[in-house]
Formats: C-alpha cells, sequence, structure tokens
C-alpha cells in the first residue's frame, strides 16, 4: 500500500499510534504528527515515513514507503482515525492549548530522547513532550 494523500498518511498514523487511546490522545497525536511536518500538508506522509519517527512505521516501511501489513483491520477504529485527521488538516478541532505544542509521545517506556525536551502531560498511555 503506498501511501497517496495527507489525509490517508495521518489516519493511518492516528491508526497505529491511538487506536484504544482516548479521542484526545488520537487528537494529540494528530497535533504532534502536524507540528513535525511543520504544519505543511505536503509533508505529513514524508513525517509519518521518516526513519524512527513513529513505531509503526519502524518495521513496516521498506523503501519508505509502506506494505500491506500497515493496512487497518479495525473498521470502526479506522474510520474514527479518518475523521479525526479530516478535522485536525480543517483545523476543526483544538487541543488544550498546554498540548498545542507538542512534537514527541510515547507509552510509559524510557527511550532516552525525552530528556532533551519538555514534559507536557500524559493522555491515556501516551506521555506527551515538546521543544524546551
Amino acid at each position: 500500500m503506498i501511501l497517496t494523500s495527507a489525509l490517508t498518511c495521518l489516519a493511518l498514523n492516528i491508526y497505529h499510534e491511538a487506536r484504544g487511546e482516548p479521542k484526545l490522545g488520537k487528537e494529540l497525536v494528530a497535533i504532534t504528527t502536524l507540528n513535525r511536518a511543520e504544519g505543511d500538508n505536503s509533508k505529513i506522509c514524508q513525517e509519518v515515513l521518516r526513519k524512527h519517527q513513529f513505531s509503526w512505521t519502524a518495521s513496516k516501511v521498506s523503501g519508505r514507503t509502506l506494505n500491506s501489513s500497515g493496512k487497518p483491520k479495525e473498521k470502526e477504529a479506522w474510520e474514527d482515525s479518518k475523521r479525526i485527521a479530516e478535522q485536525a488538516l480543517n483545523g476543526r478541532f483544538s487541543v488544550p492549548v498546554r498540548y498545542s505544542g507538542v512534537t514527541h509521545f510515547c507509552s510509559h517506556r524510557k527511550r532516552g530522547w525525552e530528556k532533551q525536551l519538555k514534559y507536557v502531560g500524559q493522555i491515556g498511555n501516551h506521555h506527551f513532550y515538546m521543544a524546551k
């Protein structure tokens, strides 16, 4: 499966990174992705596929495109992810101001890189960070 649109790339990232998380957690994954793409929708797919950026693409990326193993299998979660991605791309939701600049997130596992960032807070199972 080759990603062809910002909507698809963002929705897949929300689906794989935040499926099962509360709505705000999914929205923050969307905001994180948009912030990393510097607000440029044309860079979203590039950012999602950038090496070592998101856990789900780390093992499913071949030649910086996705293979079929990245295809969503849970229909309701996929539809929800697409809806949130569309809202994010169209600026139709807002997150609490303290989270608006998030650029990183992780589960409770320590990665090492988080020491270089400012901790913002936890939503669901994800801890969110931004530049200091």
